[in-house]
């Protein structure tokens, strides 16, 4: 765990920092600094939007509980047959895979 904020950026959110009356936000994919200004509470909304872009979940928690975005098996197979078909895949290496996709088939 990493040390405690100082007394002058203990308020701020965040990867925003005071330094000499001004508010800088620290990228922290790229490790740049981008000078916000001098206003506190526009530095503050702005590294909250930021923060909130950069952290943002991938899939909200609901859309994990209702299964929005659910791929099945079934789905997946059809898109893997057709990226191994559009590759061009040996004769004996086809055979194999439709061997083992029979299978899955059957055991489904």
């Amino acid at each position: 765990m990493g040390r405690s904020r100082s007394a002058k950026n203990k308020g701020l959110p965040p990867n925003l920092y005071l330094r000499k009356g001004i508010y800088y936000y620290r990228d922290v994919r790229t490790k740049k600094e981008f000078s916000v200004g001098s206003n506190k509470s526009l530095a503050i909304t702005e590294a909250i939007q930021a923060n909130l872009a950069i952290y943002k979940p991938k899939e909200p928690l609901v859309d994990r509980i209702n299964n929005v975005h659910c791929v099945t098996l079934h789905e997946w197979l059809d898109t893997y047959r057709g990226k191994v078909n559009s590759r061009g895949v040996k004769r004996e290496d086809a055979l194999r895979l439709r061997i083992k996709n029979k299978v899955n088939q059957i055991t489904l």
